[in-house]
């Protein structure tokens, strides 16, 4: 759940900040390419996905390209992920690695893309229990004072 998550507040905040008047005929798309069985990948094959494609992939005028793969913290990048970034990379393909919204943000501002603001929302990556624990210490905190 927890890249799930990370997906979800990258794309909304590419469309916040990224897609619009300042950016003219800026497109992205997310590549889902996870299976979850033998049938489906073998399927997949068949129709040509291909292992290793990065999951955010963008396109803007000037024969600009650029790939992002999205990790949470503890995550690697594996090893068809890391071929695919080096020739991402040799073909002269922008590309990053990003495990935060504001890193996502920080590597399209390096790619030269405007954005219509730096207003930054991470996920909140807690399960149910760690939530309620905070909600607790919180208000706990405000019966002390």
């Amino acid at each position: 759940m927890s890249e799930y998550r990370l997906h979800v507040a990258v794309v909304k905040h590419i469309n916040s900040a990224f897609i619009g008047t300042h950016n003219p005929n800026f497109k992205f798309w997310h590549t889902p390419n996870q299976t979850k069985d033998a049938s489906e990948a073998f399927f997949n094959k068949q129709m040509g996905v291909m292992v290793g494609v990065p999951d955010l992939m963008f396109g803007w005028p000037r024969r600009n390209v650029g790939v992002i793969e999205l990790k949470t913290d503890k995550n690697q990048l594996s090893p068809p992920q890391t071929r695919f970034m080096s020739w991402a990379s040799d073909v002269g393909w922008n590309h990053g690695v990003a495990r935060t919204v504001k890193q996502v943000h920080d590597i399209l501002l390096s790619w030269g893309l405007k954005a219509a603001h730096h207003s930054i929302i991470e996920p909140d990556h807690a399960d149910k229990e760690q939530k309620q624990t905070r909600a607790f210490e919180f208000y706990a905190s405000k019966e002390t004072k």
